[in-house]
């Protein structure tokens, strides 16, 4: 038996899911920021953007702000449209599986990269008082990046090491973020040294 499409999703959905309109919780410097834009520096200058998009509904889960847009009388979540109500604990999943690999990714992010890579502690011979010297060498050697987004390029490296980090910078679009959509952001990948060949590094996602 066909009982049809199921109805679409509304406002009284979302709010019988827990959630709640965020424009109808404005705080007094939010109201502000909706009607006057809001203050930022570019290249120096003070400049007014476009203020932060409040119209979407919101719920805490575990400590997780899961956000839903309304545009245009549709619902959208990380971009997807949401039809109806079944969908909700999809989404909510997954969120919490966003969150979760955002977090390794910033844990990637923060990394530093090591400073002293190319320095190989030695003892040495005993001091006068009783203590060992240490001396060092530099063991760096130009490696070949192969694979991923540093292919074919360079960078000069400890050749003991299985294993190659590295930093580089992005910038990351955001068509709705105003009249600055470009964000920089540091990313990092990692190599791995060929078996055969210990100037070769092949890239390793496994890392993700």
């Amino acid at each position: 038996m066909n009982k049809g499409r199921p109805p679409k999703l509304k406002v009284a959905d979302l709010k019988a899911a827990g959630y709640s309109y965020k424009l109808e919780h404005l705080t007094a410097e939010e109201q502000k920021e909706r009607h006057e834009g809001r203050k930022g520096i570019i290249n120096g200058k003070e400049c007014v953007l476009e203020p932060t998009d409040y119209d979407y509904f919101h719920k805490t889960i575990d400590g997780l702000e899961i956000k839903i847009f309304h545009v245009n009388g549709d619902f959208y979540f990380e971009g997807v449209k949401i039809k109806k109500v079944a969908q909700l604990p999809l989404i909510e999943q997954n969120a919490a599986e966003i969150a979760h690999y955002k977090a390794l990714e910033a844990l990637v992010e923060d990394t530093k990269p090591v400073e002293l890579n190319n320095i190989q502690l030695t003892s040495t011979s005993l001091n006068g008082d009783g203590t060992y010297g240490l001396s060092y060498k530099n063991i760096n050697e130009t490696i070949n990046l192969i694979g991923g987004p540093l292919d074919g390029q360079q960078r000069t490296w400890n050749t003991k090491l299985p294993f190659c980090m590295i930093q580089y910078e992005v910038e990351i679009v955001n068509p709705n973020a105003g009249t600055n959509p470009k964000t920089p952001t540091i990313l990092a990948v990692r190599y791995k040294r060929d078996k055969e060949n210990h100037s070769n590094y092949i890239y390793d996602p496994s890392i993700f």
